[in-house]
Order: C-alpha cells, then structure tokens, then sequence
C-alpha cells in the first residue's frame, strides 16, 4: 500500500501490531498482504499516538530527537511554556510533545516547601486550580497563625 507522510507529519510504521520504526516526510510502500500498516500524525502540539507505549517508541532516534517526553516529579506541581511563554497548568505525571516546530519546556515547582520561591510568579498562580491550595483572608488587624502538619 501506498503512504505519503507530508512535511509536517510523521509515519509509524507496525507489522502485524508491533513498531518498527517512524518515517517522516516523503512516499512509502508498506505492503498490507505482510501485515504492515502506517499510522500518520500531525507533529504539532502533544502526541496523540500513543497506542505504543513511550518506552518503545523512544528507542527509534528520529522519534526520539523530535519529541520530548516529560515527568512531574510527586509532590510538584508543573506549568507548561510552549516557546519560552507560559501556557498553562500541568495536571498530569506525564507529557510527550512534538518538539519540532514548537519547543515545549514544563517547569516544575515542589509543594513541599512551606514557602513559596521566588521563582513562582502571579502569573502561575493564576493558573493553578483552587483544589491545590487554601486560600485565607486576613483582615486588617487580625492575625493568623499557620500550623503545618508534619
């Protein structure tokens, strides 16, 4: 069978269900009778194709140098900059982008201080949802006390 991946697209290519390898831009003849096929996708934004798991496609170089593949530690939160902007909050453990055309980058910042650093901006913190903190008022004249459990 006949594949056409276009320059912004890359082709995985599986026989009888498992990997071989990515292609990228140009005309490919799989054929079908000997169990190949080529799953096709866009090489923007995250990666969509993750029928097999990361570990495996990883092990292919050209995958590998055109994705990057990122964790949340525990006890961290992340926020994602696509082309060193910020974008938004990272809820997940884990992301694989398309590090071809856009540079994605999550930085990650631990919940486990007591104190914020100053690396945190206002900026972040609007993005992050109220189930990953306590917000409290204090009025003028009052005083609060913070107790930490430990």
């Amino acid at each position: 069978m006949r594949y056409i991946v276009k320059d912004s697209q890359a082709g995985f290519v599986l026989k009888n269900g498992v990997f071989l390898k990515m292609v990228t831009s140009g005309v490919y003849y799989f054929p079908k009778a000997f169990g190949y096929e080529v799953e096709i996708e866009e090489m923007s934004g995250e990666l969509d194709y993750l029928e097999v798991p990361y570990q495996v496609l990883v092990k292919d170089k050209s995958f590998a140098e055109a994705t990057v593949h990122m964790e949340i530690p525990d006890g961290s939160l992340g926020f994602l900059y696509v082309n060193g902007k910020l974008t938004s909050f990272a809820n997940r453990k884990e992301y694989t982008f398309w590090n071809v055309y856009d540079k994605y980058e999550i930085k990650t910042v631990s919940m486990e201080e007591t104190v914020m650093g100053k690396e945190v901006t206002k900026q972040m913190l609007a993005l992050v949802p109220s189930k990953y903190y306590k917000e409290i008022q204090i009025g003028e004249g009052e005083t609060c006390l913070l107790y930490l459990l430990m």
